[in-house]
């Protein structure tokens, strides 16, 4: 389809593609040596779109297998169309006792067979690019048939006989890595030309889930951070080959050294190279660690659970992202199984939190912002940068209801400050701000029965008490100004 690499790129090019060196070397070896290509990437990375690139710079169609789970022989190869065959022995009238086997034989023949994408890719004249999308939903019996059409070039259709290629097709198929290929079963992989990744390079598992009585499978692009899943097998790979000599033969081909319980049993231990049995090393040194650190009875099983719950603490309750961390298919079964009481208590308040922000910020109309604070600033204030003892008080309004005098905690004897903070300070030196342009906008006796206690209380017990760092701090700080009182 291309005559050199430099062709295929330019060819691209003008079919709008941008493609990498590696790719477009991928591309031109299996042009050339007539071999399928797999591309593997998430949705929307740009698999479709090579292939239909490819298919435009090699002035040629493209013939698309959309692949789903159930996905069967007919819709791929085809199939005979059953009221063509009935109406054609209709016409026949005398001819089906005189000739029968000529018309049985006309029959079971290409002009009364629909014909699926991988036998039309098959047929062409000239080559064709087949495009067989998202090949990771197949089952494995399904997948073997891809596999024996792509090596051999022909298709063997019951009725039909076998049909040869008359060109073959440039092959790309598409993977959403909802699976590795290949697995369980084999390695049937080992005919593609090679694995493409559109990004980076990824790590795959597969584990079995004993709740789900079934294994599943993942990938997740590979970095350098020491907790990556790849990382921390390599390191239990090379602490292995150096443990493995120190075993019982008999043990020495397995990967981790201890055996989680199951039940009632205890978990045991490898065995020494003399032959006896620790099975009590790994109870002794799990009771050790919970004693040092005053912790009760913990099952090995409530890891994954305390794991989770250090998740939704450090990410606020983000439940997809836990979803993610247990690797649990639906957020569904994370939420029902793994989301203990405090998690959810913790979620309770955070709303209860957000409520009252909100509420407060519509009794002020907006002028008392929370968005945009520090984690460690009290919102129970009226008056941002400040803290309250207790914000339901009724000292300035209702009883049992949130207080919103803003520009008003300076002087009340429940607010308070912290002189540490350069957001606090930062704070208070733009409520000083904020009474003084007061003045422009209240009443003059309003103004001082109501503000000029703020501003003297300000200067003389609160911006005095601010250290120098603290002060030089809080002048970096880009807060916006705070709106004057009314």
């Amino acid at each position: 389809m291309f005559s050199s690499i430099e062709d295929l790129g330019q060819r691209l090019g003008k079919a709008k593609y941008v493609i990498d060196d590696v790719t477009l070397q991928v591309v031109y070896l299996a042009s050339r040596m007539q071999k399928p290509v797999i591309v593997e990437g998430p949705p929307g990375c740009g698999k479709t779109a090579l292939a239909q690139a490819i298919a435009s710079a090699g002035n040629t169609v493209i013939e698309r297998l959309q692949c789903y789970e159930g996905i069967n022989e007919e819709k791929a190869i085809g199939k005979f169309d059953g009221s063509l065959q009935k109406l054609f022995l209709e016409t026949q009238g005398d001819r089906l006792q005189k000739d029968w086997d000529a018309i049985r034989s006309n029959l079971h023949t290409l002009d009364f067979f629909v014909q699926g994408p991988l036998l039309r890719s098959l047929l062409y004249e000239r080559p064709c690019v087949l495009l067989i999308d998202e090949v990771d939903k197949v089952d494995e019996g399904f997948e073997a048939l891809l596999l024996e059409i792509l090596s051999e070039w022909q298709i063997s259709v019951p009725k039909l006989g076998t049909i040869k290629h008359k060109a073959i097709p440039f092959v790309i198929l598409t993977s959403n890595e909802v699976r590795r290929l290949g697995e369980p079963g084999g390695e049937p992989k080992r005919r593609f030309l090679g694995r493409q990744p559109l990004g980076h390079r990824r790590f795959y598992w597969k584990v079995c889930k004993e709740r789900a009585k079934r294994l599943q499978s993942g990938s997740i692009a590979c970095d350098e951070d020491v907790t990556h899943p790849a990382r921390l097998v390599q390191f239990l790979v090379r602490w292995t080959e150096y443990l493995r000599p120190l075993v019982h033969p008999s043990v020495a081909e397995r990967l981790f050294l201890f055996v989680p319980p199951r039940g009632k049993r205890p978990a045991s231990s490898f065995q020494s190279k003399w032959g006896s049995l620790l099975s009590g090393s790994w109870e002794y040194s799990y009771n050790q660690f919970l004693k040092e650190h005053g912790l009760g009875p913990l099952g090995t099983r409530q890891f994954r659970v305390t794991g989770l719950e250090i998740v939704h603490q450090v990410t606020g309750g983000d439940l997809r992202a836990m979803q993610a961390w247990a690797n649990h298919a639906r957020a569904s079964t994370t939420e029902r199984n793994y989301v203990g009481d405090g998690a959810k208590q913790r979620d309770e308040e955070r709303l209860a939190e957000i409520m009252q922000v909100r509420g407060r910020w519509r009794q002020t109309q907006g002028k008392i912002e929370a968005r945009g604070r520090p984690e460690h600033t009290d919102i129970g204030a009226a008056t941002p940068g400040w803290t309250c003892l207790d914000p339901y008080s009724g000292l300035h309004g209702p009883k049992d209801t949130l207080c919103s005098a803003y520009a008003q905690c300076p002087v009340c004897p429940l607010g308070s400050i912290d002189f540490q903070s350069p957001y606090a300070c930062a704070q208070a030196h733009n409520l000083l701000e904020a009474v003084r342009r007061a003045v422009e906008t209240m009443a003059p006796q309003a103004w001082l029965k109501r503000m000029a206690p703020v501003q003297q209380k300000l200067l003389s017990a609160w911006l005095c008490e601010f250290s120098e760092p603290v002060r030089k701090a809080a002048e970096k700080l880009p807060l916006p100004p705070l709106p004057a009182p009314e």
